[in-house]
């Protein structure tokens, strides 16, 4: 669908800014995306104008680039939010 092909897209432009940013590695560990209507005052049978929102959650090696990363895209217009989660590996 065109929605998931635009999706792709933001996270292929992401992925390239990653690599600039001096990420080594960055992997999508989610994404979501929601479509609604603009106004529900609209007739029926009227085509009314829809709009979506989506988030996507990577992760990102080394974390010590993260915050450059968040800067980088926050400066070409997204909205970053920086979490950081440590997790130990059991052998």
């Amino acid at each position: 669908d065109r929605l998931g092909a635009e999706m792709d897209q933001k996270i292929d432009e992401i992925a390239a800014l990653a690599k600039q940013s001096g990420v080594a590695k960055i992997e999508v560990q989610s994404y979501s995306y929601n479509v609604y209507p603009v106004t529900s005052s609209y007739p029926a049978g009227a085509n009314v104008p829809y709009q979506y929102n989506g988030s996507v959650s990577f992760a990102v090696e080394p974390c010590a680039k993260a915050s450059a990363l968040m800067a980088l895209l926050a400066s070409k217009g997204y909205a970053a939010t920086l979490n950081v989660n440590a997790y130990r590996q059991c052998q």
